[in-house]
């Protein structure tokens, strides 16, 4: 009995069963010039070398065009933060734009971008208005700013859209109950331990094309100049010193006066952009503060500006190897601690330790790694 195919695929499939076991992948990759490359980007993960299939822009033409894009840009600190956490997932972010995928508890709960304006806006409206009735310090009418923070708070839940609240109304009463107690535990703390400073100024914004600052500028060892952009939650005051203040919802991660390889520039840049935007000596008057908020109360990180000129060449140094990882186009995988709770686990794969082990002598870590060993 003859077969006959009736289509090209099992036409090629009695082809290449003619053929000896070493001429059959051959054939297809001949076939089909999208299954060699497949094929070549997947063995291309085993090798001993970062290769373009895994964010390695091999080409002059985009490294350029990324080195363009830097040099007209005011750059944010989160962005250079993503960067030293892991390229890959920098360049799947910020160069690709992809979305990470919807997870379905994510309907049961409010996602953490809404949950976090939220709790800026109720944060800066609590302080501006405040201010305006002289409750300031907290710690002079604790009662009375309690007061006030609940119905500021009401006042902001009422507005958040039904799109970006839980489909449940039982649901959305629960994340209001904690951001209650997120808010309260803040105040609390401030009444608590609230020192000489008092809030002066909210939602500082510089580098913007409407911001009332101008990008703020920091030279790099190579002589080459990059400008910020930024906006700090609050700025308190006391005399002449100034304490720059940025919330944070999630955990504490980073240790007081730490870049921790790269991944803690934002309080140093916006120490600099103090000293800038407030015509400050330098930094040495000012001191920067991430304050993690939760139910169970604050913690915080603080960058002085004590010994400002070894900082800032520390800090210059990190900027400038991260700027120049992001123009020479090298943007491989870095694994650790963040793939737990990273958005884009799924397109390295459970192998990503293993490939990265097989590369970790390539030389375009070589720079990376100095920022993460020498940088801290």
């Amino acid at each position: 009995n003859v077969t006959i195919p009736v289509t090209e695929a099992e036409y090629d499939l009695n082809c290449s069963s003619s053929l000896p076991p070493a001429q059959r992948l051959p054939y297809f990759q001949a076939l089909s010039p999208v299954l060699k490359r497949l094929l070549s980007a997947d063995s291309s993960r085993f090798g001993r070398r970062w290769s373009a299939c895994e964010g390695i822009f091999t080409r002059k033409e985009p490294r350029n065009l990324l080195s363009a894009h830097l040099d007209r840009t005011a750059l944010s600190a989160t962005a250079l933060e993503e960067y030293a956490g892991c390229p890959y997932s920098y360049f799947l972010k910020r160069l690709l734009g992809l979305s990470p995928p919807e997870e379905p508890e994510e309907l049961l709960s409010i996602s953490p971008l809404t949950r976090g304006r939220l709790l800026h806006r109720i944060l800066e409206e609590f302080y501006r208005r405040a201010s305006g009735e002289g409750l300031l310090p907290v710690k002079r009418f604790p009662d009375r700013c309690r007061s006030l923070l609940r119905r500021i708070a009401r006042e902001q839940y009422a507005r958040v859209p039904d799109g970006e609240r839980p489909s449940y109304p039982l649901l959305w009463e629960l994340q209001i109950r904690l951001l209650e107690e997120t808010l309260q535990a803040l105040l609390n703390w401030e009444i608590e331990t609230g020192g000489d400073f008092v809030p002066s100024e909210f939602e500082v914004s510089f580098g913007f094309p409407r911001a009332a600052a101008a990008p703020v500028s920091l030279e790099l060892p190579s002589g080459e100049t990059v400008s910020f952009r930024g906006r700090i939650d609050r700025v308190d005051r006391c005399g002449a010193r100034i304490r720059v203040i940025d919330y944070k919802t999630g955990k504490k991660r980073i240790k007081d006066n730490s870049l921790a390889g790269g991944e803690a520039l934002q309080l140093p840049i916006y120490l600099l952009a103090a000293g800038t935007i407030y015509g400050l000596q330098g930094p040495e008057s000012a001191e920067a503060c991430a304050y993690h908020l939760s139910p169970d109360g604050v913690k915080t990180v603080h960058f002085s500006g004590d010994s400002w000129p070894e900082k800032e060449n520390l800090l210059r140094g990190a900027v400038g190897i991260i700027r120049e990882g992001i123009t020479a186009g090298q943007f491989f995988p870095y694994p650790g601690p963040r793939c737990r709770y990273c958005d884009y686990d799924t397109i390295c794969g459970p192998d990503i330790d293993r490939i990265y082990r097989l590369k970790e002598g390539d030389p375009a870590l070589d720079q990376f790694l100095r920022l993460k060993e020498s940088y801290l």
